[in-house]
């Protein structure tokens, strides 16, 4: 999974097709650095196939850039507008193939999973979230969105994820 000698770095992403988030953070003696952050804006006048490239092409980007190892998600979820639902799941399936054609490892966690494993509260609002993610990465920049501390808690969840499982790994043995 992660290179030899080396750190994890895992990107996390929080698809949407207007402003999606992402994060990339490096794992390395035990704490968490926050390499890269911001979002990907698209126009509404802009058509959807140009909006799908620009997501593409900018998570293609970062992946280049960053050389993750795992790009993480949150799991498809439930929308009451279907339209809605279908529109994310473009956005997603955008930055999911900016990851599948460079053979990057793909993680995806619920939106309970990811909120219990950064705030201990599966049922955490955003703003408790956003304050948790500060606090974990020791990030000074507090004027960041909702869409990216989301981003940084689908990151922080696969590398606690990664951590529980090592250590269930080490004391089997």
């Amino acid at each position: 999974m992660a290179r030899q000698g080396s750190n994890l770095i895992v990107m996390g992403i929080d698809p949407s097709l207007t402003s999606t988030g992402y994060a990339i953070i490096d794992y390395f003696s035990e704490q968490f650095f926050a390499l890269d952050y911001g979002l990907i804006k698209t126009k509404s006048s802009q058509s959807l196939p140009d909006r799908l490239s620009e997501i593409f092409h900018t998570v293609s980007k970062l992946v280049e850039k960053h050389h993750p190892d795992v790009v993480a998600f949150e799991d498809v979820f439930y929308a009451k507008n279907p339209r809605i639902a279908l529109l994310m799941g473009h956005a997603r399936a955008a930055s999911l193939v900016a990851a599948a054609i460079r053979n990057i490892s793909v993680a995806e966690y619920s939106a309970r999973e990811i909120k219990m494993s950064v705030s201990g509260y599966g049922n955490a609002s955003k703003e408790q979230v956003k304050r948790m993610v500060l606090s974990q990465i020791k990030i000074d920049d507090a004027s960041i969105g909702y869409d990216i501390s989301d981003a940084f808690a689908v990151a922080l969840c696969h590398l606690y994820r990664q951590k529980h499982q090592l250590f269930t790994q080490r004391n089997i043995l």
